[in-house]
């Protein structure tokens, strides 16, 4: 994807905001905590401050930031990993954060009765099927994102962002 495609892109897609994968929403969250903390956690170390500062970049881009209850929990279970003390840092810019972003459901059922669920669970397959409504996704999944852009559904590879200084 090149620059230019990506702010085609990003300028289609502002109003409706952007839908994060766990890892990318993780590394937001940890980074407004700290950014010295990315690097010294488990679920956040192959990121670097400026993975960190590229996403807040793109992030500030739309107008809002789009979750799922699947990714939300996968954030929090992710974030129990954490020392107690930035536990409870962690939890006030979750609480700020979630509360501002758009939450798209979608039933379990309706996604464990999609054809790519036995092959990309849950949470992964409601992130195509809300794909296929026209979110744009932004994830660092290499399966997921291959998928989504042979099916020539909205989406950005978190990892090729590191090419531009968005």
């Amino acid at each position: 994807m090149s620059e230019v495609e990506l702010d085609v892109l990003i300028a289609r897609h502002r109003t409706r905001g952007i839908l994060t994968d766990s890892n990318v929403l993780l590394l937001f969250l940890v980074g407004l905590c700290d950014v010295d903390l990315i690097p010294r956690f488990k679920r956040t170390r192959d990121y670097s401050a400026e993975d960190f500062e590229i996403l807040r970049k793109l992030l500030s881009r739309f107008e809002k930031i789009v979750t799922t209850p699947n990714v939300a929990t996968e954030v929090n279970g992710l974030a129990n990993h954490l020392r107690d003390d930035w536990k409870i840092v962690f939890s006030d810019v979750f609480k700020e954060r979630v509360a501002v972003m758009k939450e798209r459901f979608v039933p379990s059922a309706n996604a464990s009765r999609h054809d790519r669920f036995p092959t990309f669970g849950l949470s992964d397959t409601i992130m195509l099927m809300s794909a296929e409504d026209g979110q744009l996704v932004l994830t660092d999944d290499a399966s997921l994102y291959r998928l989504l852009e042979w099916l020539e559904l909205p989406c950005i590879n978190f990892s090729h962002l590191r090419q531009f200084d968005s």
